[in-house]
């Protein structure tokens, strides 16, 4: 969290409400504002955990593939759009 940002909280809760795939959720107050804010904090390490998550699904979809292992939709395709997106 950049400290710009920092400044600007004047209180979190260190304890998440909520865990996402890559960020963990946290209640927050903010200087000026009135009532809780939330704050989606990216865990550190994610992006790398994704990606090797990606790549072995693609590899697992492959083999599956060569092995003439059919499954009733175009897994390789979802799993390359889910990639761009995510």
């Amino acid at each position: 969290m950049s400290s710009s940002i920092r400044k600007q909280l004047s209180n979190v809760d260190y304890s998440p409400i909520a865990s996402a795939t890559i960020a963990q959720v946290h209640r927050g107050t903010m200087v000026g504002v009135e009532g809780d804010i939330v704050l989606k904090i990216k865990r550190p390490g994610s992006e790398n955990l994704m990606k090797l998550d990606m790549s072995n699904m693609l590899l697992v979809s492959k083999i599956l593939d060569s092995l003439n292992i059919r499954l009733p939709f175009d897994h390789i395709s979802v799993l390359l759009e889910y990639q761009n997106e995510v």
